[in-house]
């Protein structure tokens, strides 16, 4: 039987369990608990850690975009949490060594190894009754995606999300923008920003040129990340 080094893992997790049997759980696949009575499997910690991941990467994310809309904060949580980003950092960990299962599994998935990052974060969470005990397990591991460059283009209103960047920062901001042609009309507008060159839109009207120029600015210099 693979035996836990329950020391070893709590200083590379960085968090001492009360309950001990929470980490033994924690690393215990259902395969494993059908042959050997007296064991319980992740499942149900799994359950819970896989809702307080998508919490905290959600809120993060919610507070690093204050501008983009829900669509790419939902597209940029589901990469962060996929099978694949939560199965990288267990093998950095070294964590599924640990993990115990069926003799009769010759290998530990991706899938399986994902399953043990959420079941850890559930099993932190229910042991320390504090959910910020388990963020610190989520976002430490987690920083190098969550930090990640991520393209900003699901804004959908460029000239607001600029102004509010610009107030929150005590920064000037000017658009001027002209009409250049009559049929069909054609607007240009420049928008400068204190310590950002210009940009410049165009558009059909006044209003998609001036949201041209924002997002050209936005994206250009990666503002808003």
């Amino acid at each position: 039987m693979k035996e836990i080094d329950v020391e070893q893992i709590e200083k590379t997790i960085g968090y001492t369990f009360a309950k001990k049997e929470l980490l033994h759980s924690a690393l215990t696949h259902s395969s494993f608990t059908n042959e050997h009575i007296g064991y319980e499997s992740y499942e149900r910690l799994e359950y819970i850690g896989d809702s307080v991941i998508s919490l905290i990467v959600a809120n993060y994310l919610f507070n690093r975009f204050p501008y983009a809309n829900q669509g790419f904060l939902s597209k940029i949580r589901s990469i962060i949490i996929s099978e694949k980003c939560l199965s990288e950092v267990i093998e950095k960990l070294g964590l599924d060594k640990y993990l115990r299962i069926s003799e009769t599994l010759t290998s530990i998935s991706p899938r399986l190894k994902g399953d043990i990052f959420e079941s850890i974060a559930g099993a932190i969470f229910i042991d320390s009754n504090d959910i910020n005990k388990a963020a610190e397990f989520i976002l430490i591991n987690l920083k190098n995606k969550l930090n990640a460059e991520y393209n900003v283009d699901n804004i959908t209103d460029y000239k607001s999300a600029l102004f509010e960047y610009a107030a929150k920062n005590g920064m000037k901001l000017s658009i001027c923008t002209e009409k250049i042609n009559d049929l069909p009309p054609k607007f240009k507008s420049t928008i400068s920003l204190e310590g950002y060159n210009s940009s410049i839109g165009e558009g059909n009207s006044k209003k998609k040129a001036e949201q041209e120029a924002a997002k050209a600015l936005i994206i250009r210099d990666n503002i808003l990340n």
